[in-house]
């Protein structure tokens, strides 16, 4: 009985050691496997993924020295200017800066997360190194592992790791080529309403004396390029012109407000974008635009005269108002004397009532609108 016993206990053992070297065995492949599958350290080569990696990144109307500093300006904004300062450089100092700060008042869930992507889609677009190193990390998994932020990233194998989200997201585009687009949409705040969209027309004339002029109509979309490429709005082959040189856009930033929302912006040209002669002093940052301006690229003595026609969109409002108080005195006649009851049992009056409480509220709309301008 001893001596089975002594064999059971012995072949027990054996199994567990060989169930031990399966596992190990096993583990050390899923480790190995990672290596090929995921990235989770935010260092070395792939230090570019970091928060605090150095590089431009714009945030509101301020350029950050990183995009960790940029972030900081979004959850604390009082600290906003301080935080661009050179003596905020170093990340002990921004952190220091931001100790006794007020957090935005709606820092929450969904606020993060919006502020971190336009954060991410900046940082890369700015940078065609880190776009290339971006894309190059193919299909794995992006996964920030670190200490103690969870949010962020993930510590030891447990976290929500909403940067490496975000970072996968923006390299789906960039493979994609949307990311150019929804850079567009997302930081520099496109207008999507077609009524805010006052034509543009550039006067192209050649400062030889030649009086050889030609005019641009701009109209019917968000944005217009400039540059090489057959594709532009604007085709210009000078020596010195970028295959996309610069843009003109409609946005709903702050910064183009008394241009009627109308701002140009160059895309990281060799030889610049002169406006006014004025160089402007940043790639891929908003300049508001003004009718009267005059544009020019690079080196080339072609100027474009800029004729923004807020007239026109002021007269379409107008004529949307008046069609929608229209429909207000229309909905009056046929509505009098309807009760509720008569509603119920009449679902065309019920949505009549409904639209003519509506209709006030966009006529109000578009003077503002119209007053604005």
């Amino acid at each position: 009985m001893a001596e089975k016993s002594q064999k059971a206990k012995a072949a027990a053992k054996q199994a567990a050691v060989s169930a031990a070297k399966v596992t190990e065995q096993r583990v050390g492949g899923e480790e190995a496997k990672r290596k090929f599958t995921r990235i989770d350290a935010f260092e070395g080569i792939y230090s570019f993924l970091s928060l605090d990696e150095p590089c431009a990144v714009l945030f509101g109307s301020s350029l950050h020295h990183s995009a960790r500093h940029a972030l900081l300006a979004a959850q604390y904004p009082d600290a906003s200017d301080r935080l661009q300062a050179p003596d905020a450089l170093e990340l002990s100092a921004a952190l220091k800066l931001v100790e006794n700060e007020q957090e935005a008042s709606d820092w929450s869930h969904n606020t993060r997360l919006k502020a971190m992507e336009r954060i991410q889609r900046d940082k890369f677009q700015r940078c065609e190194e880190f776009r290339k190193k971006l894309k190059e990390t193919g299909d794995r998994d992006l996964v920030w592992e670190n200490d103690e932020d969870t949010f962020w990233g993930s510590t030891k194998g447990r976290g929500q790791n909403h940067l490496g989200r975000i970072l996968m997201e923006v390299r789906a585009s960039v493979q994609d080529e949307t990311d150019f687009a929804s850079w567009l949409f997302l930081c520099c705040q496109l207008e999507s309403e077609a009524v805010r969209w006052p034509p543009v027309e550039l006067v192209e004339c050649k400062d030889d004396g030649s009086g050889e002029k030609q005019v641009h109509r701009l109209a019917g979309k968000e944005y217009f390029k400039f540059g090489k490429l057959p594709s532009n709005a604007v085709v210009a082959m000078h020596p010195s012109t970028s295959r996309e040189h610069t843009i003109i856009l409609h946005t709903k930033a702050e910064a183009a407000r008394p241009t009627g929302g109308v701002a140009i912006m160059d895309l990281a040209s060799k030889f610049g974008t002169h406006v006014d002669g004025r160089r402007l002093p940043q790639a891929f940052v908003l300049e508001p635009l003004r009718s009267g301006s005059k544009i020019k690229l690079g080196t080339s003595t072609r100027s474009y005269e800029v004729k923004v026609n807020l007239r026109s969109q002021i007269e379409e409002l107008e004529r949307q108002q008046r069609e929608l108080m229209r429909e207000v005195q229309s909905i009056d006649q046929d509505g009098q004397g309807i009760s509720l009851v008569q509603d119920a049992a009449d679902p065309v009056q019920a949505a009549k009532r409904l639209a003519k409480e509506e209709i006030p509220a966009a006529v109000e709309t578009f003077m503002m609108m119209r007053d604005e301008w």
